[in-house]
């Protein structure tokens, strides 16, 4: 049966054990009773790839018995879509974190997340190019990035030959700039420095 708010408030730690005791709401959500008498609303699900895992939706009474079944629904409905919530949600930290210092990375994401809907291989594609970025100079604030910032990125690909991949993380990266300079997190684009310094891209050349 399915918890009340009476249930809730009155539930009591009965075990003697110490250890954390389970009272079951539905499809996976329960409360954890500890032996300090704290309350936290968790779920218990299954990942895309069949492994179990965990949820934390808080603590009781900062989050009310209606508050932790709409968590439970919006992780429940991720899940239908193939979307790990634990995943998702270290993602929106990491987010909110990167977005708190203006780092590249964060406007990157920013700036992907205010693109029109797109078909997923085309926003797969501009997180890959983008990617090679990250790891350059994502964690650094946009103001700080420099034009041998990003010609440095763009070089280990042209040292391999992959031309198009150096020009395509080049013209993303200038996409990002001029997203910053328009939303007021920057005032330069580094990348309009990069004019004639990576080698062409040859007619035909893959």
């Amino acid at each position: 049966m399915p918890l009340t708010d009476i249930e809730v408030k009155k539930i009591k730690y009965t075990r003697e054990d110490g250890k954390p005791q389970r009272h079951y709401d539905a499809n996976g959500m329960y409360l954890e009773l500890l032996a300090t008498g704290a309350k936290y609303w968790r779920m218990k699900y299954k990942r895309p790839n069949g492994k179990e895992s965990r949820l934390a939706f808080g603590v009781y009474p900062t989050v009310s018995l209606k508050e932790a079944r709409t968590k439970r629904d919006e992780a429940l409905e991720l899940i239908r879509q193939g979307t790990d919530p634990s995943a998702q949600k270290k993602e929106e930290k990491l987010l909110s974190v990167l977005t708190q210092a203006n780092t590249f990375e964060a406007l990157a994401r920013e700036w992907m997340e205010k693109q029109p809907p797109k078909a997923e291989i085309t926003a797969a594609k501009s997180l890959y190019f983008l990617s090679f970025a990250f790891s350059g100079f994502g964690h650094k604030p946009i103001t700080d990035v420099t034009a041998p910032d990003v010609l440095a990125v763009c070089r280990v690909l042209e040292n391999q030959n992959k031309l198009e991949t150096a020009h395509r993380i080049k013209a993303k990266c200038g996409q990002v700039f001029r997203y910053a300079i328009a939303t007021g997190r920057s005032t330069y684009d580094p990348t309009q420095a990069l004019r004639g310094a990576l080698k062409p891209i040859e007619a035909g050349h893959r």
